[in-house]
C-alpha cells in the first residue's frame, strides 16, 4: 500500500474512534464536517466442497465527507473488513453549479446502474455472483484438452453480467479526473482514469475513458430513469504488453429505494473480451416490491428478485450462466436492515454442476 494511502486511511480511523455512533456533522465557520459509515456481518453458506457455512464481515466502512464555502467537496472512505485496510473513496470535488462539477482522487469510474448504486441501496445482498469456492470448483471441472472457461490474469471469466465487468475492469473504483453535473432531467459524466484499479499509478502511458448520460421521466412519485455509458479500457496483461477494449451499457430504472411499490433496476452490456478479442454480453434485472409500515421498530418489508446472466464470447458454446437470486428485506430505520437471498447459479456447460448458496446479512448504516 502506498505511503499516502496510509496516511489517509489512519486519518480517517483516528476520526472513526472520536465520531459517535449515529451521523453528526460538525461545523466550523465555512467548514463543515459528516461522520458516516456502514456494516454488513454476513452469513453465508455454500453447495461447493469444503465449509458448508461461515460468518463474515462483508463491509465495514467508516468514512468523513467534508463541505467548505457550500462548493468544495470531500470524501475520505476506509474499509476495515477482514482485516483488510483498503482505500475506497478519497477525492476532492469543486462544485461552483448543478450543471459543472470536477473531481479528482478516486473514485467509482462512471460506468454501470448496478455498480454506482451504493451496497446501503442495492436490492440484493451482493451486485453478483459470489459463491465461496466456485472459481477452483470450476476449474477442477474444466480439466481437459478443450477448456470451456478463459481466464484473466489467472481468474476464470465467469458467466454472469457482473463478474464480467469485474473482471475486465470496465467499472469500479479508479484513480483520476471527471466532469459530472446535471440540467434538468438530464445528467451526464465524463473521466479520464489511470485504468490501473483502485489505490494503483498508471503502468503505461494509456489512459481509460468512461462516461454516463441520463434522462430522468415522469414526476417523482414514479420516476423512470434512462441511462447510457461507454469505457474505453487499457490494461498491462501479464507479458507487460498493453492490451485495450470497450464496453457499452444501457441502464433504466423505475422507483426508487424504499419507495412505496414496485422498483426496477435493468441494465444490459456488452464489449470486448479483452482476453479472446471476443464480444461478450451480459444483462442483469432486479425488481423489488416495498410494503411500508406504521409500526414503531419495522419500517417496512421487501420482496425481491433478481436475474442476471452472461456470456463471456458469443462464439462459445459452454461458458455462459445464469444467476438466479429470490430474497427478503426488512426494514428499520433508513436504510438499516435484514436481508435474505438465495443465490443459484446455472451454468450453460453441461460439465459444470449448478452451484447455490443462502445468505443471511445484517446492515448497520449510520
Amino acid at each position: 500500500m502506498q505511503s499516502w494511502s496510509r496516511g489517509v486511511l489512519l486519518l480517517t480511523a483516528l476520526l472513526a474512534v472520536g465520531s459517535p455512533a449515529a451521523a453528526q456533522t460538525l461545523e466550523a465557520g465555512a467548514l463543515q464536517v459528516r461522520f458516516t459509515g456502514r456494516v454488513q456481518f454476513q452469513y453465508n453458506t455454500s453447495n461447493v466442497p469444503g465449509p458448508e457455512g461461515t460468518f463474515e464481515m462483508r463491509r465495514a466502512r467508516q468514512a468523513v465527507r467534508l463541505t467548505i464555502d457550500d462548493w468544495i467537496h470531500g470524501h475520505v472512505e476506509a474499509d476495515f473488513a477482514l482485516g483488510r485496510l483498503a482505500l475506497k473513496n478519497a477525492f476532492m470535488e469543486l462544485a461552483p453549479s448543478p450543471g459543472l462539477n470536477v473531481r479528482f482522487g478516486q473514485y467509482k469510474m462512471p460506468f454501470g446502474l448496478i455498480q454506482l448504486t451504493s451496497s446501503t441501496e442495492i436490492l440484493t445482498i451482493e451486485r453478483g455472483l459470489r459463491i465461496r469456492g466456485l472459481d477452483t470448483q470450476f476449474a477442477d471441472e474444466d480439466d481437459g484438452t478443450d477448456p470451456a472457461l478463459s481466464q484473466l490474469d489467472g481468474a476464470l471469466l465467469m458467466g454472469e453480467e457482473q463478474t464480467l465487468l469485474d473482471a475486465h475492469g470496465y467499472h469500479g473504483y479508479d484513480m483520476g479526473a471527471e466532469v459530472h453535473g446535471t440540467a434538468g432531467p438530464f445528467g451526464y459524466a465524463v473521466g479520464l482514469f489511470n485504468g490501473a484499479g483502485p489505490d494503483r499509478r498508471d503502468a503505461n502511458a494509456a489512459k481509460t475513458v468512461a462516461g454516463r448520460v441520463s434522462y430522468a421521466l415522469g414526476g417523482t412519485d414514479a420516476p423512470l430513469v434512462l441511462g447510457a455509458a461507454a469505457v474505453f479500457k487499457d490494461r498491462v496483461d501479464t507479458s507487460g504488453q498493453t492490451v485495450r477494449g470497450q464496453a457499452y451499457e444501457v441502464d433504466a430504472e423505475y422507483g426508487a429505494f424504499r419507495r412505496s411499490g414496485l422498483h426496477v433496476q435493468v441494465e444490459l452490456v456488452t464489449g470486448e473480451n479483452m482476453v479472446l478479442e471476443e464480444t461478450f454480453l451480459g444483462a442483469q434485472g432486479v425488481a423489488a416490491w416495498f410494503a411500508p409500515r406504521d409500526g414503531p421498530r419495522v419500517e417496512g418489508w421487501e420482496l425481491v428478485g433478481r436475474a442476471s446472466w452472461g456470456d463471456p464470447s458469443t462464439d462459445r458454446t459452454e461458458d455462459g450462466g445464469l444467476l438466479l437470486t429470490p430474497g427478503a428485506n426488512l426494514y428499520f430505520h433508513g436504510r438499516n436492515r435484514l436481508m435474505a437471498n438465495w443465490d443459484v447459479f446455472v451454468p450453460q456447460g453441461e460439465r459444470f454442476e449448478t452451484r447455490h448458496a443462502l445468505r443471511l446479512q445484517t446492515q448497520l448504516h449510520y
